[in-house]
């Protein structure tokens, strides 16, 4: 039987992970590019893209960066 998620965390950073995941399929970054940006392992770097509530700031801000995302755009996505 398929698990289905169920709770507010989807809800709270939904917009985070359509900016992260959406600036990178724009910008054509794929996971490996990502992996080498953020100096972290393939997987580490699609676990990234799928939850980019699980980075520290300071690799969602060089991300940000690189995908050049607006530093406005990013801080009203940030849920604290």
């Amino acid at each position: 039987m398929p698990r289905t998620l169920v709770g507010d965390r989807n809800k709270q950073y939904r917009h985070l992970r359509i900016l992260v995941s959406g600036s990178a399929a724009i910008e054509e970054h794929g996971a490996e590019e990502v992996s080498k940006i953020l100096k972290v392992s393939l997987p580490t770097a699609r676990k990234y893209i799928r939850n980019p509530e699980e980075m520290k700031c300071k690799q969602l801000l060089k991300l940000a960066q690189s995908l050049h995302v607006p530093i406005a755009d990013l801080r009203e996505s940030i849920r604290y």
